[in-house]
């Protein structure tokens, strides 16, 4: 029985004690593995990273140069910025809970404007000026 890449990454990881699933229909695996990353410790993500990578080498699977993984150092650093900007937020008026490894910043804002707690002009003017104010660069606008 062939597995994709997907399931076998998903096979070594709960082999090495790793709590995760297999990705359901457009759902990548990095969006799996995300929260999984994020809830480890450094070594813990290191350890998985390496798992990974070891996986894709033995089973001659191209992980290419947009890998479906992120460096660990990375998706640290984008919860720790997430938590700076939900901070800013508060300050600027917008009652923001902390971002976290199942829920990222942007799901938050998307639910505190379709909720009507706030409006979508609210929420891009002070998001606007937190960029500024942490001396971010706003994601780009358009298709994906």
């Amino acid at each position: 029985m062939a597995l994709n890449s997907d399931s076998l990454f998903n096979n070594i990881a709960l082999l090495n004690w790793y709590d995760v699933s297999d990705p359901k229909n457009d759902e990548s695996l990095q969006s799996v593995l995300r929260p999984v990353f994020l809830a480890a410790d450094q070594k813990g993500r290191e350890e998985l990273f390496e798992t990974i990578q070891t996986c894709a080498e033995e089973n001659d699977i191209p992980l290419g140069g947009t890998a479906d993984f992120e460096n660990p150092e990375e998706v640290a650093d984008t919860l720790d910025t997430e938590l700076e900007f939900a901070q800013c937020l508060r300050e600027k008026g917008i009652e923001v809970e902390d971002p976290n490894a199942e829920t990222p910043l942007r799901s938050i804002l998307i639910g505190l404007v379709q909720s009507g707690q706030y409006l979508e002009d609210q929420i891009r003017e002070a998001a606007g000026e937190c960029f500024d104010d942490l001396g971010l660069e706003p994601p780009q606008q358009g298709g994906g």
